[in-house]
């Protein structure tokens, strides 16, 4: 039998059905034969990579469906909608209707998790060995410059290169220690989950299909 998906994305989608994967091109319909059995399941996922910007957090979620009983030349139409948490996390999901009604999703999951974990750890050691330091210490940033151009002009190049180097991990160490600090106090006392904790609830299957479940 032969079922069809319309791709009324602004971008490349992929299906997954009984084993087989299948490109779809915005604005595509691409026709399938599939084995005339009671159930079926269809994996919809998008070709883009989840990333981060700025901050915030684009993760491309995948969803996967259970049929029983599909129509001869039924055709299905796949949408995307963008989520937004209450936290800097955006949840990208494709949808899937049939004759305008939206079917219901049995599982999701964000395929390039561990790529997501990378890009954290990318993130939270730029914040560590340079926002943060502009951001939380800029006013004793400015003395440890003005102190390294005294050394530099008095005391020479390689004691004012060596004193740089010292004057700036020391203001690396202590940002890092206040905010580890300052993490772990408000999470005591406000049971508050720190970014990464918060991240790796939106890479859990199980928390996905409760949170989207009505979004």
């Amino acid at each position: 039998m032969n079922i069809s998906f319309l791709n009324n994305c602004v971008e490349t989608m992929y299906i997954i059905v009984e084993g087989r994967e299948y490109k779809l091109q915005p604005n595509q319909c691409c026709p399938i034969e599939i084995t005339p059995s009671h159930t079926h399941k269809i994996t919809i996922r998008s070709d883009h990579e989840s990333y981060c910007h700025n901050g915030f957090y684009y993760l491309y979620v995948a969803a996967e469906y259970d049929f029983s009983n599909l129509d001869e030349n039924c055709i299905f139409t796949i949408t995307r909608k963008k989520v937004e948490s209450e936290i800097n996390i955006y949840l990208m999901k494709p949808e899937l209707s049939v004759n305008q009604w939206k079917c219901f999703v049995s599982k999701y999951s964000v395929p390039d998790k561990k790529a997501v974990n990378k890009l954290f750890s990318k993130s939270r050691l730029a914040d560590i060995f340079f926002w943060n330091v502009f951001a939380d210490n800029f006013g004793e940033l400015i003395i440890a410059v003005l102190i390294g151009i005294a050394i530099f002009c008095f005391l020479g190049w390689k004691a004012g290169i060596i004193y740089s180097v010292v004057a700036y991990g020391v203001l690396v160490l202590i940002d890092y220690l206040v905010d580890k600090f300052a993490s772990a106090l408000f999470k005591k006392i406000f049971k508050t989950k720190d970014d990464k904790e918060e991240l790796q609830k939106f890479l859990n299957e199980d928390f996905l299909l409760d949170y989207l479940a009505d979004k």
